[in-house]
C-alpha cells in the first residue's frame, strides 16, 4: 500500500482527508499583509467569511514550496512507504514543480522508495475527483504504478466548468 499526498487545491474537507488517509500540503494565503497556511492558520469558513465581509480584500495564493513537500513526504519514506503526490494543474499553480523538486531531492536519500507525482490537470472539484479515484484504487489494492497511470487518465478526462 502507498501513501497519497495532495496539495490543498483538491477541495477535500479535513474530514475527507482523515477518512481517506490523505495527507495535505497546504497553500499559503496572503490576506491583509498576513501570510497564512490554509487549513492551519485559517480554515475555509474563516477565509470565505473574510472575503464576504471585506470587499476590498484581494487575496493572493502561493503554492507550497519544495521544503513543504519534503517535510510531509519524508516521514512516510522513513517508515518504508511509497508515495503518490497529486497536485493542482501545473498550468494554474507551481505546486507540481515544487512536488517534483522535492521528489528529486528525496530520491537521493531513498533510492529504493517510489515517489510518483501526478498532475491533476485540474483544481478544486476536478482535482478532488482525481483524488477520490486514487484513494479508491489504493484501497482496492492497485499497485502504485497502475494507480498513478490510471489517475493520469482520469485527470485527462476530468473537466472543471466555472460560471458566474
Amino acid at each position: 500500500m502507498f501513501q497519497i499526498i495532495s496539495d490543498g487545491g483538491c477541495d477535500f474537507s479535513r474530514e475527507e482527508h482523515e477518512k481517506h488517509n490523505v495527507k495535505v500540503v497546504p497553500f499559503y494565503l496572503f490576506l491583509d499583509e498576513q501570510v497564512l497556511k490554509e487549513g492551519v492558520d485559517i480554515n475555509k469558513e474563516e477565509y470565505f467569511s473574510r472575503l464576504m465581509t471585506d470587499k476590498k480584500l484581494f487575496p493572493k495564493i502561493l503554492p507550497p514550496g519544495r521544503q513543504d513537500y519534503i517535510d510531509v513526504i519524508k516521514p512516510y519514506l522513513e517508515a518504508g512507504q511509497d508515495i503518490i503526490v497529486l497536485t493542482m494543474s501545473s498550468k494554474l499553480s507551481g505546486a507540481f514543480n515544487s512536488a517534483t523538486l522535492a521528489a528529486n531531492t528525496l530520491k537521493k536519500d531513498f533510492p529504493d522508495r517510489k515517489i510518483m507525482i501526478v498532475n491533476s490537470l485540474n483544481c478544486a472539484v476536478g482535482q478532488g475527483l482525481v483524488l477520490r479515484e486514487l484513494t479508491r484504487m489504493r484501497d482496492n489494492g492497485y499497485s502504485i504504478a497502475e494507480a498513478a497511470r490510471l489517475a493520469g487518465k482520469v485527470a485527462e478526462t476530468t473537466r472543471n466548468v466555472f460560471y458566474t
